[in-house]
């Protein structure tokens, strides 16, 4: 299953081998490094579980079947926290991936940490959410 970013409600950067996404809608952010980067970047290319195990399999060190497994169930869970998507028509890889340069190392279970610390601002939609006081004072907050 091919997936794609979920472009509409969500904003992401990978750099130095970090990756953090931020969903608009939940004002939720998510950090993600390691395996995990890396399988975020596969996937917004183009790649399903199995292309993603390929390539993976080429920078870490563990059974094919473990990092299939792994990087299965991270994709299902970046699905059910709305970060992406299965396309309406199956597509090609967009794009070649730029995935961190990194030694060979030892596969470890990727992991997403969500944040929620910033939710108030996120959600904070300026233009609309203010009264005659002007921004950044929210409704509500102004004395």
């Amino acid at each position: 299953m091919t997936l794609r970013a979920s472009d509409t409600h969500i904003s992401h950067d990978t750099q130095a081998g970090e990756t953090v996404v931020i969903n608009f809608s939940t004002g939720t952010y998510f950090s993600m490094t390691g395996s995990a980067s890396d399988i975020w970047v596969l996937a917004v290319a183009g790649h399903d579980a199995a292309g993603a195990t390929a390539v993976l399999m080429q920078r870490y060190d563990s059974d094919r079947a473990v990092i299939e497994a792994d990087c299965t169930t991270f994709l299902s869970v970046l699905v059910s926290r709305g970060l992406l998507h299965e396309p309406e028509s199956p597509e090609a890889i967009l794009e070649p991936p730029s995935l961190h340069p990194v030694d060979r190392a030892a596969w470890l279970a990727p992991q997403l940490q969500a944040f929620n610390d910033l939710n108030d601002l996120i959600l904070m939609d300026p233009i609309h959410d203010v009264d005659e006081a002007g921004w950044p004072h929210p409704k509500g907050d102004v004395d």
